[in-house]
């Protein structure tokens, strides 16, 4: 049994006691970080609260994993941030209609809650409010609400019924994402900003739609399908955009993993970017023959705008279709071992090796966005590639994800790019630099400049820079040994904003022991200045 003289938990029931008016969250706590009232306390499975309690303070409740049931008395007016996020096991919460706000994360990560019912005097549903909560089958909203915020209902699977009430004047793009089991959308009569035509499962702005579900049917008169409108929809088997739209927002589909087909119309000029992005079964994308922005080539297996590859079906990007430039994201997708650039290609865009594969809420209670790991082992360019875009090819953003490429190859009748001497790399012949490599790279003589990833998913044990280099303007990377054997060695370079890039200095070179000339110690020692992690220099 713990006991304050403000509360008291006895077999897992806290009671606070009468007079107490909030629950704040103290600052100085957990190292100046702050920490709430009752924060990550596993011993309280129910908690009551008194008549007198006015305000529930931020991170009151948050993580506490076990709490089940708690009843809000209606004296609170003032629900703060986070004051329920992680709270696992709660199943039911009722807002009294004395709150007349709350805020952000309030009951993110509530995995089993299942029911939830706000007050009549909230008018906005802040960002990610209920997001991850994945159980949750039943939301009361008040005739009052006008806003819905950034995921606020992100990742809520078991939603199954959305009823948007006549005062609403906003729905953030995102306030629904990953809501995959929603069945039904409809929008209350008399709402001047958003309507839902009968039959439709769908919200509509205007001649804008935005937001769909698994049973959602486009209504003609549609014009523009607004980003993220299906994003996370895992039901939706099948889509067929009607004539008339024009125009597809970025993300509208994102990670729609369950989408095997989908049309498009005549009249479509516009894809956002990462549209269909984690689409992994789509098996047919159908473009009107008489559309002249885009073409399914011969199979209906590629989506390719005027000349650029944007999607392909399957593993194996198809050979001998009308495009010279495969764009951003168009690799975006597990299950490709073997990347065999066709060829005919002449422009790599800036493809990346990673994906926001899931959403989790992650320890502080807040939306944790989890990579994947790709599985690609080989990577081949063809002999028509004449411009590969920087940063193509690069991993995670976050460095969550890799791609654990062991083996790279250019076309010996590449006139602007080779892998010379089976060196496991790209090297622009003309400049003489390395763009890319990876866990078995051979650094080359003759090479005078690395700027490149060296893509591996595991800490590489030996790399050599040879005499020939001169600069190393970046080399991202992690090594166990890395030999410089030049005697003057630029490290970095010189931005048109006149910014001095270094890439020991921002780690995005680490290495454990380095072995150079004195100059080009000295020059790595000013780069690791402010660095407690130095690596053992030792002088050639």
């Amino acid at each position: 049994m713990e006991e304050t003289d403000k509360y008291s938990i006895k077999n897992g029931v806290l009671t606070v006691e009468d007079g107490v008016t909030e629950l704040p969250r103290n600052p100085y706590a957990n190292g100046g970080f702050g920490r709430g009232y009752f924060e990550n306390n596993p011993e309280i499975v129910e908690a009551k609260l008194p008549s007198t309690l006015k305000s529930i303070g931020d991170w009151a409740f948050r993580r506490c994993k076990n709490l089940k049931k708690i009843e809000i008395p209606d004296s609170v007016t003032k629900l703060e941030h986070l004051v329920f996020a992680g709270c696992e096991s709660l199943e039911e919460i009722v807002v009294p209609d004395s709150v007349s706000k709350m805020q952000t994360g309030d009951f993110t990560g509530c995995k089993k809650l299942k029911k939830a019912k706000l007050s009549k005097k909230v008018k906005e549903i802040q960002s990610e409010t209920f997001s991850g909560c994945e159980s949750l089958e039943e939301v009361s909203f008040s005739a009052n609400l006008k806003s819905f915020e950034e995921k606020c209902f992100s990742g809520c699977g078991s939603l199954k019924e959305l009823n948007i009430p006549k005062k609403v004047t906003n729905i953030n793009s995102t306030a629904f994402t990953g809501c995959a089991g929603l069945e039904r959308i409809t929008v209350d009569e008399g709402n001047e900003y958003y309507h839902s035509p009968a039959g439709s499962n769908a919200i509509l702005a205007g001649e804008k739609l935005v937001l769909g579900c698994k049973n959602t049917i486009i209504p003609e008169g549609t014009v523009t399908i607004d980003a993220n409108a299906f994003s996370g929809c895992s039901g939706l088997k099948s889509i067929s955009i009607p004539e008339g739209v024009t125009k597809i927002e970025y993300s509208a589909f994102e990670n729609c993993s369950g989408l095997e087909e989908i049309y498009l119309p005549s009249t479509l000029e516009t894809i956002g970017d990462d549209c269909f992005v984690g689409c992994y079964e789509l098996k047919a994308i159908h473009v009107d023959k008489d559309n002249k922005a885009f073409n399914s080539g011969k199979n209906d297996r590629v989506l390719v705008n005027h000349g650029v590859l944007l999607y392909f079906v399957g593993t194996v990007i198809p050979a001998g279709e009308d495009f010279e430039e495969i764009g951003e994201n168009a690799i975006n997708k597990p299950g490709i071992s073997e990347l065999v650039i066709p060829e005919g290609v002449k422009k790599l865009g800036k493809l990346n090796f990673y994906t926001e594969e899931s959403i989790s809420i992650g320890e502080s209670g807040r939306e944790r966005i989890d990579y994947i790991e790709f599985p690609v082992k080989k990577l081949t360019i063809p002999s028509t590639v004449e411009e590969i875009e920087e940063d193509s090819f690069q991993l995670s953003e976050s460095n969550w994800a890799v791609a654990d490429i062991g083996e790279i190859t250019v076309s010996d009748k590449n006139r602007y790019f080779d892998s010379r001497n089976g060196c496991n790399a790209i090297i622009d012949t003309q400049k003489n630099t390395l763009i890319l490599g990876c866990k078995n790279t051979t650094i080359p003589e003759g090479v005078e400049v690395i700027k490149c990833r060296m893509i591996s998913g595991s800490i590489i044990e030996k790399l050599t820079v040879p005499k020939s280099v001169r600069q190393i303007a970046n080399l991202v990377c992690e090594i166990d040994e890395l030999s410089i054997l030049g005697e003057d060695v630029e490290i970095g370079e010189e931005w048109q904003s006149g910014y001095r890039y270094d890439p020991f200095e921002t780690r995005n070179t680490v290495a454990k022991k380095v072995y150079a000339s004195k100059s080009v110690i000295e020059k790595l020692k000013q780069s690791y200045e402010y660095i407690t992690e130095v690596p053992e220099f030792i002088e050639l």
